[in-house]
């Protein structure tokens, strides 16, 4: 569950996986960005989980922020992708080893990575 990510300058459109039991008013993707403690999208289970943003343009994308609740977020193996309008398709960018942990976990791209999707 992302309790909390912030888009910081560009206007984006998200999708996620999926909506516990389909309650998109109280779990919905609007809470990734809403930047409320109180609220969070919250998956069904089952796995893979995602979730993927969409700018209008090509943006710079240099870091993410998130804030899981302890025993529901990602593990060791979650992966970090970016849309390849070359191939069209997505592409790994970086693993991102999540941690457990109820606080906000940061993840700084080595490189800054341009796409129009993350």
């Amino acid at each position: 569950m992302f309790n909390s990510l912030v888009l910081l300058s560009e206007k984006c459109e998200l999708k996620t996986s999926t909506v516990l039991n389909k309650n998109s008013k109280e779990y919905g993707k609007q809470f990734l960005i809403d930047g409320s403690d109180e609220t969070c999208w919250c998956s069904d289970s089952g796995i893979p989980q995602w979730v993927a943003i969409k700018w209008d343009k090509p943006v710079n994308v240099f870091k993410i922020e998130a804030k899981f609740q302890g025993g529901f977020c990602g593990n060791r193996d979650t992966t970090i992708e970016a849309w390849d309008n070359e191939t069209k398709s997505w592409k790994l960018i970086e693993n991102w080893p999540l941690e457990d942990v109820g606080s906000k976990q940061n993840f700084d791209f080595k490189r800054a990575s341009q796409s129009n999707k993350t």
